[in-house]
């Protein structure tokens, strides 16, 4: 109830006091292992999950967690071997198979990952998470159709969320389906109509479908409210103005580009 209740200090001291009382619980060392995670105490973590493993070395979720540790610390060889070992005692084990998936990911092995986000969506019921666990990974192996169906899932459960439109438009983009980017990009902006990301890149769309109007509309919003140096947002909309015959307006871009530059 307390992790729950996001009152992460008082569960530690429960299970804290859990420890002290029954030294040889492994459920207490994992409760507060699982707590020190949120606390982002990962180094007492790692050692209650040992603890944990060690009073109970057929303990399937102490393997998960102590693997999520090992992921924090870039050891994916070490995460992906107790991941097997949860798995192994705990063939439904759900962490296991998504701190698993997350490894092979950062080992570059998109298409392991893909097996074991696809079991994740399985066990979860097809889940908003797990969909965009196997969504990321269908990208990083550039499956983009995989990518969008999974995000379109995403968006049957939540409508409005702008962060995976902002990914399927990504995904249309690289399946060259222009025109469903900008259907994304104008929902974004729908809901978020300072989101200056999402007229940035509805600007470089519209300079690819030829509707260099559109584009200068949309780059023209991201650079007055860009907060860096906009150089090469102003060198894009500076090709805009050539393609509808204003090369004095595109003179004038470049120049503010260079000087911007050199700020």
């Amino acid at each position: 109830m307390l992790i729950r209740a996001k009152r992460f200090n008082d569960a530690y001291e429960t299970f804290n006091q859990a420890v002290k009382d029954q030294p040889t619980n492994p459920d207490a060392y994992y409760g507060r292992g699982t707590v020190s995670i949120e606390l982002a105490r990962e180094d007492k973590a790692m050692k209650d999950f040992q603890k944990a493993i060690q009073l109970n070395p057929n303990f399937s979720a102490a393997y998960a967690k102590r693997a999520d540790c090992y992921c924090a610390e870039g050891k994916y060889d070490l995460a992906i071997a107790d991941c097997n070992k949860a798995i192994a005692l705990g063939p439904r084990n759900v962490e296991a198979y998504q701190v698993r998936g997350s490894a092979y990911c950062a080992k570059k092995q998109p298409d392991r990952a893909i097996q074991d986000f696809t079991k994740l969506v399985e066990l979860q019921g097809g889940d908003k998470d797990s969909y965009l666990y196997r969504a990321s990974a269908y990208e990083n192996c550039k499956k983009y159709s995989a990518a969008v169906a999974d995000y379109s899932k995403v968006l049957q459960i939540t409508s409005k969320d702008t962060d995976v439109l902002l990914r399927r438009a990504f995904a249309y983009e690289s399946l060259g389906d222009l025109k469903r980017a900008i259907e994304d990009y104008t929902k974004i902006l729908a809901l978020n109509p300072q989101d200056d990301e999402a007229f940035q890149k509805r600007g470089n769309v519209y300079f690819r479908l030829g509707n260099y109007k559109e584009c200068l509309k949309d780059l023209t919003h991201a650079i007055d409210n860009y907060p860096g140096n906009p150089s090469k947002l102003l060198e894009k909309r500076a090709k805009a103005y050539e393609k509808l015959g204003r090369p004095d307006l595109a003179a004038k871009d470049r120049t503010r580009a260079r000087e911007a530059d050199h700020l």
